[in-house]
């Protein structure tokens, strides 16, 4: 768990990653308790140490008034000028996760055999991300190049329909740590597991 807190938290919405080009900070989204108000904070990775940088109520980076209600999951992909995205899925579908770009006939399936929901690319534009549905609610690592998944972790949330207890999972700027949301035990908080070195390479 990071930037252990009283308050329920979440990792804020990650499909394009909220974290310094180093990898070594991210933004952790604070939810008001009795007593405290919610606020943004930044988390440093390798110290430990939570800087709050906004108290109250943090504007949400992808709603009203600021755009439209979202209504899918999608990231760039890189520098490309593609995105990536997840879709709705039928029982003829063999995925649901694909990548396009303005000009392309039809987008291309990513990945054929998971459903994904919540998605994200990393800065690099290599590497995609998702959650899925199955026990545990597990994440997984994918790669553009090889079309290979594996996963990565269970994130282990408990949903209980509110945007705190999905995971919304993505790598930092380094690729060194996958950062997610979870409620766990009735307790919605961001969480990181530092990937092993050298383990992207084998996807």
């Amino acid at each position: 768990m990071l930037g252990d807190d009283e308050r329920p938290a979440d990792n804020i919405y990650g499909e394009q990653p909220y974290g310094d080009a180093t990898g070594r900070r991210i933004a952790i989204r604070y939810y008001p308790a009795p007593g405290r108000p919610g606020g943004l904070n930044i988390f440093d990775l390798e110290d430990g140490s939570n800087h709050e940088s906004l108290s109250g109520k943090p504007p949400f980076p992808a709603d009203r008034p600021y755009t439209p209600r979202p209504t899918g999951h999608g990231a760039w992909i890189g520098q490309t000028g593609s995105i990536f995205f997840s879709t709705g899925w039928n029982a003829t579908a063999k995925g649901n996760v694909w990548s396009g770009k303005v000009g392309d006939d039809k987008p291309a399936l990513v990945h054929e055999g998971k459903r994904f929901g919540h998605v994200s690319v990393s800065r690099d534009g290599k590497y995609w991300i998702g959650d899925c549905g199955e026990e545990g609610v597990p994440i997984y690592i994918g790669s553009f190049a090889t079309g290979r998944c594996k996963r990565a972790c269970f994130s282990r949330t408990e949903y209980d329909g509110k945007q705190w207890s999905h995971a919304h999972p993505y790598l930092t700027a380094d690729n060194k740590w996958l950062i997610f949301g979870a409620r766990r035990n009735a307790h919605p908080q961001a969480y990181g597991a530092k990937l092993k070195k050298g383990w992207l390479d084998t996807l």
